[in-house]
């Protein structure tokens, strides 16, 4: 679901930041989304309703931003965050879809809410 979130974001003129634990991973996921934009000349919305890449917004130049951070650490999501204040002002949209890999890790809820309200707490000092 992410990918198709920063797909449509894009396509809308967003500048969008894909986060991965690797610079690498988020290049890949960067590259697939450009390639499905050129490959694409329609986007269909859930309704149903075709509209061109014109009526959609600028189909010419995506913004996508890579931004390495592995939310099990700390000082990985500061320095993303410090990353990504150094560039913008503000944030609008924060889309979180692959944190169910730390359920998968064994992970408990609780420990993942502490660990995101620290990340919260260290962003909000920076």
């Amino acid at each position: 679901m992410g990918f198709h979130i920063a797909l449509n974001l894009a396509i809308r003129g967003a500048r969008v930041y894909i986060a991965a634990r690797t610079t690498a991973a988020a290049e890949q996921v960067i590259a697939r989304i450009e390639e499905v934009h050129e490959s694409s000349r329609t986007a269909e919305h859930r309704c149903g309703v075709s509209k061109t890449a014109e009526e959609l917004g600028d189909s010419t130049q995506l913004q996508l931003r890579a931004l390495e951070v592995d939310l099990r650490s700390l000082s990985s999501a500061q320095k993303a965050a410090e990353m990504f204040l150094g560039d913008e002002k503000e944030l609008h949209i924060l889309s979180e879809s692959g944190s169910s890999d730390l359920r998968i890790r064994g992970i408990s809820q609780q420990r993942q809410s502490t660990m995101r309200q620290r990340a919260y707490i260290q962003t909000k000092k920076i």
